[in-house]
């Protein structure tokens, strides 16, 4: 997938980047790749945040538990609307399902972990995770960045 970067007249900034999107599925697998690159003539800082989320089982720390990963140990477990910082990834274990996925990305990055709820009923829908980086791309410059999410049981 690929949107283009606007370059028809007066346009913000955040037009002049072109974003490309790429999903590998393997396995159990799944790779998303993002290149963006900044078609304007001047430099641009920005925060790219993609949003990522993952539907499990339920949202309560009974029936899911999330861990962070720092190089090659787990921490605790932290629980949902929790800022993130400094990581390189998440596991997350559904409980009921007794399911795990875990996502891991190419370089650190802080964040948001935040339960999606029903806005009438409240109910549990997915968690959301947004990982943050702030970026400055200078003119065609790129920035590269890639998320494995893996399933295992």
């Amino acid at each position: 997938f690929k949107l283009p970067a606007q370059n028809t007249g007066e346009v913000s900034y955040l037009e002049r980047i072109e974003i490309e999107k790429q999903y590998l599925l393997k396995q159990d697998t799944l790779w998303v790749r993002y290149t963006l690159i900044n078609r304007g003539l001047t430099p641009v800082s920005f925060k790219f945040a993609p949003r990522i989320d993952l539907s499990f089982s339920g949202g309560g720390e009974d029936l899911l538990k999330v861990f962070r990963f720092h190089a090659q140990e787990n921490e605790l477990a932290i629980g949902e609307g929790t800022e993130i910082r400094n990581i390189r990834g998440l596991e997350f274990r559904d409980m009921k399902n007794e399911l795990t996925l875990s996502l891991i990305a190419d370089q650190n990055f802080d964040g948001w972990l935040l339960p999606v709820r029903d806005a009438l009923t409240g109910q549990y829908q997915s968690t959301c995770l947004m990982p943050v980086t702030a970026l400055t791309l200078a003119s065609e410059g790129q920035w590269k960045t890639e998320f494995k999410l893996t399933i295992s049981h």
